[in-house]
């Protein structure tokens, strides 16, 4: 406890001792530049359900995404680990498209599905039928991050 107080204590006074001008230039609020994020999608099926799944993917939910414009994941498969597929989302709006309980593009994807399927019950039962072959599901946000050099350094 006397340790952590310490440390604490001798931050402050080296803060203290900045000049005003450097306190200033260390605590200035700054945001990141031209942030992306992601939202993964890390999904187990149910033992042999893997193949029937991406059928559904394939033949159902990409035609109904295209139809309404919904922009599709990049989908990876994994061959190692504990997950099967991982689907990754661009959250071309940023982190605020988390705010949606359920979004706009979402639903004009499932009115999409719905049109395609022939009705709403066909639709709820290959999107049931989807959901009954997953055992296990993650779900991660994350930020990508331009490790490229600035260009003037690259031009160097």
């Amino acid at each position: 406890m006397f340790r952590k107080l310490a440390v604490v204590v001798a931050f402050a006074i080296a803060i203290a001792a900045l000049p005003a001008a450097a306190q200033d230039e260390v605590l200035q609020a700054k945001k990141y530049d031209s942030l992306e994020w992601f939202q993964l999608v890390s999904v187990q099926f149910e033992s042999g359900k893997m193949e029937d799944a991406l059928k559904i993917i394939k033949e159902h939910f990409v035609p109904a995404a295209e139809a309404s414009g919904f922009k599709m994941p990049k989908v990876f498969q994994s061959y190692s680990g504990e997950w099967d597929v991982m689907f990754l989302f661009h959250l071309e709006e940023g982190i605020t498209e988390l705010e949606w309980e359920l979004s706009p593009g979402s639903i004009k994807w499932f009115t999409a599905l719905v049109e395609l399927e022939g009705g709403l019950e066909a639709a709820e039962q290959i999107y049931a039928e989807y959901e009954d072959m997953i055992e296990d599901w993650d779900i991660e946000l994350i930020r990508w991050v331009d490790m490229a050099p600035p260009a003037k350094e690259a031009a160097e």
